[in-house]
């Protein structure tokens, strides 16, 4: 192994570990070492509480409980992580109240937990409101960019209105609050930085209240409904039906979600839309810690087989000496169809995570089409030339024409039967689009008959040695990988397919691997043949026995010329 494979699978290693202490330090984080000089929680485990629920338009708290509409309450709460504690309830938003919302264009509910026996309205205007009620504020609210819509080409009407693509002011349909449920005594001096910025200390720093956890930054979506839903003419504003859900959580759970929201913020900053957010948070809102802990786990993997792939991939082209055994049509239909499929996934606003790899092979498969087709690119004065076929390489030209010649009369009636079924049938945001949309799913479908070219040249070699088996090992890992992330990560449909097809690539080159046994006269990837290396290894390990024999000889031949001169001295 490489010292660059070491350096970089060392580093993968250790940012597992690293990975793992986080998550350690999540659940379990430092805690007072005398319980009189820490901070505890007021609730106890199994304490009675009383939930109430306002709407208002204002962001601040109800001064009175007048000022606010209450939509919900319950009693009878019990603090504890359990399920029987959790709530699914529909919250009515009166007619007047949508009215004014969709005119002021603000929409809060305010969310107060007070202990069994007191009462909210007594607490509301006084200053034991910090030290008793537990509080918080979630905004209903958002603008959200519509998608691109997609209409069928072949239609009268496929105009398009360039201000249905502004940001639109939606609403929630589902709130999402958890409670931290947790007794973890904190050091005065020494809470954690994400806990702090939560928790509500009394004022003698000796309790702390529970926190309410807000889940909206994690909701997709397809969980908000347009304005314009309740301002047709047509139809008169009703009351609008909110669904309010409700369930106790973990401390470390609660740590993990809210690290994900300050990452989804530096996401947002640099560049990542919200599509590519809310495929990374639905990964950490549906599963459990065990399934996400795996998750990043594999995802780190995915990672380093990507990278080791990559780096295999450009040392093997690097080395190559000459073509032979390798179809240059396979390496330029690879590039042009990879190409395609990143031009695809980006008109489709799928997520980066999809992307950004894509992309890194994009560039690679066109350096490795550069040096396989011998491009020679001038810009001073603008010409491009094409290497010539070295006598080594003819016969390898020769069967890649062929079976490109057989590929073709192939792919040539499918592709346009193909396009013309989905022109006719399917919808598309634009020509554009449809263009992009035939093709990669052209690729998708008929992806592995591409790599005919090339198993044809094994199968006329009787041969897999020229292939980089190392590179190709690397992207089969992945590619298993991506069997499961296919129905995890968000991505179009036709790629999660492509994932399976992929596997089909790599088993058919397996079976050339093994009805092709080695053999020590063949060319290898390199341009060197088994016979040649074992030559070169014999020629060493003679040129080292013999300087082994002269290094003994000249010791003996010291040694004796020494003790001739003691001899001599005596």
């Amino acid at each position: 192994m490489s010292i660059f494979n070491q350096i970089a699978i060392g580093a993968a290693f250790a940012y597992g570990l690293l990975l793992s202490y986080q998550f350690y330090y999540f659940y379990f984080p430092k805690t007072a070492e005398n319980e009189n000089k820490g901070i505890s929680n007021i609730y106890k485990i199994g304490q009675k509480f009383e939930m109430s629920v306002f709407a208002s338009q204002d962001a601040k708290p109800c001064s009175s409980l007048n000022n606010c509409l209450l939509v919900f309450n319950q009693s009878n709460l019990l603090y504890k992580h359990d399920k029987s504690q959790e709530l699914t309830a529909f919250l009515s938003i009166p007619s007047q109240e949508i009215i004014k919302i969709l005119r002021i264009k603000r929409f809060y509910l305010h969310v107060y937990l007070t202990e069994e026996g007191k009462r909210l309205s007594n607490l509301l205007s006084t200053s034991n409101f910090n030290n008793e009620v537990t509080y918080q504020c979630v905004n209903l609210l958002k603008l959200i960019k519509p998608l691109k819509q997609a209409r069928n080409l072949l239609s009268a009407n496929i105009s398009i209105n360039d201000s249905s693509l502004q940001p639109q002011w939606h609403i929630a349909r589902s709130v999402d609050l958890r409670l931290v449920v947790d007794q973890t005594i904190f050091p005065q001096d020494e809470i954690p930085y994400d806990i702090s910025m939560h928790l509500k200390v009394s004022l003698n720093k000796r309790n702390y209240l529970p926190i309410i956890y807000n889940n909206m930054m994690l909701i997709s979506r397809k969980n908000y409904i347009p304005f314009s839903q309740f301002s047709d003419p047509a139809k008169p504003t009703t009351a609008f039906s909110l669904l309010f859900q409700w369930s106790p959580i973990s401390l470390g759970r609660f740590r993990i979600m809210n690290e994900l929201q300050a990452g989804f913020k530096l996401l947002e900053q640099h560049g990542f839309s919200e599509l590519d957010i809310e495929a990374i948070g639905d990964l950490f809102t549906r599963y459990n810690p065990a399934v996400l802990f795996l998750t990043l786990f594999v995802s780190l993997v995915h990672l380093l087989f990507d990278f080791l792939a990559f780096k295999n991939d450009v040392v093997y082209w690097k080395k190559r000496k000459n073509l032979r055994g390798i179809s240059s049509r396979a390496v330029l239909l690879e590039a042009v169809t990879e190409v395609i499929v990143f031009l695809y996934l980006l008109d489709n606003d799928a997520s980066k995570l999809v992307v950004i790899p894509v992309g890194i092979q994009s560039l690679i498969n066109l350096w490795k089409l550069k040096k396989a087709l011998r491009l020679t690119i001038s810009i001073f004065p603008f010409s491009i030339s094409l290497g010539e076929v070295t006598a080594e390489e003819e016969d390898t030209e020769v069967a890649d024409a062929k079976a490109t010649g057989w590929m073709m009369k192939a792919l040539l009636p499918l592709m346009s039967g193909y396009a013309l079924y989905s022109l006719w049938f399917d919808e598309h945001r634009g020509w554009y689009s449809w263009i992009l949309s035939t093709l990669t799913g052209y690729i998708y479908l008929f992806g592995f008959i591409l790599m005919l070219p090339q198993l044809f040249i094994n199968y006329r070699m009787k041969s897999v040695a020229h292939l980089p088996w190392r590179a190709l090992t690397y992207k089969a890992f992945n590619t298993f990988i991506d069997d499961v992330f296919a129905f995890i990560i968000k991505m179009p449909m036709m790629h999660r397919l492509a994932c399976f097809r992929d596997d089909i690539v790599f088993f058919c080159f397996l079976y050339q691997l093994w009805i092709y046994p080695v053999d020590h006269s063949r060319i290898n990837e390199f341009g060197v043949s088994g016979e040649d290396l074992g030559l070169s290894n014999k020629k060493k390990i003679n040129e080292k026995v013999e300087s082994e024999k002269h290094s003994d000889a000249c010791k003996s031949s010291s040694s004796d010329s020494l003790l001739r001169k003691r001899n001599k001295a005596a």
